[in-house]
This record gives C-alpha cells, sequence and structure tokens, in this order.
C-alpha cells in the first residue's frame, strides 16, 4: 500500500495469488477502483514494490518487471522493461551424472 505523495487522499494497494489487481482509491480508502482488470498491457501479477517517479506517475514492481501508471481516465500503463528479462526461479537442480546440465523452476512466466 502507498500514499500518494501530492494527495493523501489517493492510495494505492497491490495483491498476490487471489487478489492479483492493483486497486485506487480517491477519497482516503472509503471506496476502490481496479486499475489493471481488463486493461491491455497492463502490470503483470504479484505485486511486491510501489513508489512514484519524479513525476508524480505511480510505478509498480511486479514478476513482471516495472510498470508506470500513466493515466487513469483511460487506464494506461507502460511497461519500463525495455530489453529486461524478469523471471522469479522457484528452485534448481543439478543433473545427476552432467555438470553441465540444470534445471530450473520459475514462477508464472516460464
Amino acid at each position: 500500500m502507498v500514499v500518494d505523495p501530492t494527495n493523501s487522499a489517493i492510495v494505492y494497494a497491490g495483491g498476490a495469488a487471489g487478489t492479483n489487481s492493483l486497486i485506487r482509491s480517491t477519497n482516503s480508502g472509503a471506496s476502490w477502483t481496479d486499475i489493471t482488470s481488463g486493461v491491455s498491457g497492463g502490470p503483470h501479477v504479484d505485486h511486491h514494490a510501489a513508489a512514484f517517479d519524479a513525476s508524480g506517475r505511480y510505478l509498480d514492481g511486479d514478476d513482471g518487471g516495472i510498470y508506470r501508471l500513466d493515466n487513469v481516465t483511460p487506464i494506461t500503463w507502460t511497461q519500463l522493461n525495455g530489453n529486461l528479462n524478469t523471471i522469479q526461479f522457484e528452485s534448481i537442480g543439478l543433473h545427476p551424472t552432467d555438470i553441465n546440465t540444470a534445471l530450473g523452476g520459475s514462477q508464472d512466466n516460464g
């Protein structure tokens, strides 16, 4: 959860697992709007970090990298990863007889 540094009534909250949306409130949490559901090109699931850029735009750090909220009406997100490939490994194992082979188990993306 993070509060907009220029307007304390604007609050953002992110979820994981069963609630992978980002929600936004403009009235100090009295009501919320999902700003990710059904949006093309929006953030990946499992939100881990939140911040604001120098222009005051919301940034989401998630399993898919970093995304910036450019507009709330209509909702517009920009992926900021460039050529950065992101992945979250859950486990790794070495082949029992071939030292040149390793296997990795990753979450969501591979």
